[in-house]
């Protein structure tokens, strides 16, 4: 949904928003006056920002209200077992390539290089208060990790909205959908207005696309997330892929990695490669350590003591050794449920921490 507003933009979005600076808003008709030129038609779907800059020249680039989101990948004979054997339902994702950040928020009307005002609008509009002020702690002039970061909660509250619409019945807005951390960095969210406990768990992972994943806390204690592209794993070397393997897989992976260089495809190893290391990430979220060492942590959780196993009746799970086997089973955890999702650019592992 879109709505039909003109910004006139001066300096930088409004206090009110957190951000330094002041703006100021004219009617249709003044701009119009003003500036006939870039006059708008009324019946234009979308708000339009007008930059002053150092020429005093006007640039006007439409913004939509939020950028169009995606579905990400999951394979749906994966999504039946969550809810026939587990009772897990109401799975909902959200994907955003970042090249939608720049492309939507980013100045195209005359400008040779990017606009950072221009993302001062969504984190006014979509971020709330204390996620304006992590915004605000990267520094400017570092275009790419303040893009990440709005991907990243961007996805992360469109996932939350559907989730929580589909589990309540009510949509709320995407503002509303607030989105913190906990003492060890998980993500937590909650949603405005509402009970202190959402009743939701999600997880957010980002490379060159931002995904997440939000779902009912029935039959669950955590989920995790992880998107890797794959031609992170088409250009390395041997060597390259001999010490990645040797620091993180596990002796069972290996083995099966040596069988597949010596039977497999390419592409096999490839998608071995990138699997292998996505469940890594996404078992440590759904944990909700990350991978740590004994020197910040209780215990080693290390990605060489994780790997993905099938089981008897072919589902995927994550199977721990050493330090880690002994933290999980010392802590009484769940099964970890691992399905998968990809497409010709990247593949994303989601690991659902089942209750005990």
């Amino acid at each position: 949904m879109r709505i039909s507003t003109l910004l006139y933009l001066a300096t930088s979005i409004d206090s009110k928003s957190r951000l330094s600076g002041k703006s100021f808003f004219q009617p249709l008709s003044t701009i119009r006056s003003t500036h006939p030129k870039y006059s708008v038609a009324p019946s234009l779907i979308g708000y339009r920002c007008s930059h002053i800059n150092l020429e005093n020249k006007i640039a006007a680039t439409e913004f939509d209200e939020c950028p169009e989101f995606e579905s990400c990948p999951m394979d749906s004979d994966f999504l039946k077992m969550l809810q026939s054997e587990f009772g897990i339902s109401g799975v909902e994702t959200s994907m955003l390539p970042k090249s939608t950040i720049e492309r939507e928020y980013f100045s195209q009307a005359g400008y040779q290089s990017k606009d950072r005002k221009a993302l001062d609008i969504p984190v006014s509009k979509h971020l709330d208060a204390s996620e304006q002020d992590e915004y605000l702690a990267i520094s400017k002039q570092v275009d790419d990790k303040r893009i990440n970061f709005l991907a990243k909660r961007l996805a992360a509250k469109n996932a939350l909205q559907s989730a929580y619409q589909q589990h309540f019945g009510e949509k709320v807005r995407l503002e509303d959908c607030i989105i913190g951390h906990d003492a060890l960095g998980k993500p937590i969210a909650d949603i405005r207005g509402k009970s202190e406990d959402c009743e939701l768990l999600f997880s957010i992972s980002d490379d060159i696309y931002a995904v997440s994943i939000a779902v009912p806390k029935i039959g669950l204690a955590g989920l995790g997330v992880d998107v890797t592209i794959l031609s992170r794993y088409e250009e390395m070397t041997s060597i390259r892929r001999e010490k990645f393997i040797n620091n993180f897989f596990s002796p069972m992976e290996r083995k099966e990695y040596d069988e597949l260089l010596q039977s497999g495809s390419e592409k096999q190893v490839v998608t071995f490669l990138a699997k292998s290391w996505a469940t890594k990430e996404a078992v440590v979220k759904a944990l909700g350590t990350g991978f740590r060492s004994k020197n910040d942590f209780e215990s080693n959780i290390l990605p060489s003591e994780i790997a993905m196993s099938c089981d008897t009746q072919g589902r995927v799970k994550a199977e721990f050794f050493g330090d880690t086997k002994a933290w999980v089973m010392g802590k009484g955890l769940g099964d970890v449920i691992v399905g998968f999702g990809e497409n010709q650019d990247f593949i994303v592992a989601y690991a659902f921490l089942l209750n005990t």
